[in-house]
C-alpha cells in the first residue's frame, strides 16, 4: 500500500507541477500584453502591461523545489521508493508533455495569435508542457535515475528502518 502512495505522490508532483508552470506562464503571458486571465483562461481585466516578474519568480522557485525533492530530498529512501517517486514523475511529466506537443501541433494552423490562449487545462497543458523549465526538471531528474540505477541503500534507509517490510 505504501508504494502506491509514493506513485501517487510522483504523479501528483508531476501533474502539479506542469499545471501550476502553464498557469504561470499564461498569466506571464497576458501581463506582457496588459491582460490579466481567469483560471479559465478568460480576459477578466486589463493592466498596465509588465514584464511578470513575479510569475518567473514563481516559475523558479517552484522548479527548484520539485528538482530538489525529487533529486535530494527522496535520496535519503529506500532504493524502491526513490525508483516509485521520480519513475511515475517522470512518466506523468512525459506525457504530459506529448500531449502538449500534440496539442500544439495539431492546433498550430489557427495558432494563438488568431484564436487566443487555450481555455482552461488545455491552455495550462500545451503552455506548461512546452515550457523548457519543465522538460529541464525531467531532464535531471531522469539524469539522476540513470546515475543512481546501480546504488543500494546504506544501513541508515534501509526498507527495514522507513517501517516497509
Amino acid at each position: 500500500m505504501k508504494n502506491v502512495a509514493w506513485v501517487i505522490a510522483g504523479i501528483a508532483a508531476g501533474v502539479i507541477f506542469v499545471f501550476g508552470v502553464g498557469i504561470l506562464t499564461i498569466e506571464r503571458i497576458g501581463l506582457k500584453g496588459g491582460a490579466v486571465f481567469d483560471l479559465r483562461n478568460e480576459l477578466v481585466a486589463v493592466t498596465d502591461p509588465g514584464p511578470g516578474l513575479l510569475q518567473l519568480l514563481a516559475i523558479a522557485v517552484g522548479s527548484a523545489l520539485v528538482a530538489g525533492v525529487l533529486t535530494v530530498g527522496v535520496g535519503r529512501r529506500s532504493r524502491r521508493t526513490r525508483l516509485l517517486v521520480r519513475g511515475s514523475f517522470a512518466a506523468t511529466t512525459t506525457l504530459l508533455i506529448a500531449t502538449s506537443l500534440s496539442l500544439l501541433a495539431g492546433g498550430y494552423t489557427q495558432n494563438g495569435l488568431t484564436t487566443g490562449i487555450t481555455p482552461g487545462w488545455n491552455g495550462w497543458i500545451e503552455e506548461g508542457g512546452s515550457n523548457s523549465v519543465v522538460h529541464l526538471v525531467l531532464l535531471v531528474v531522469v539524469a539522476v535515475m540513470w546515475m543512481h540505477r546501480d546504488s543500494v541503500p546504506d544501513s541508515t534507509t534501509t526498507e527495514a528502518a522507513e517501517g516497509e517490510a
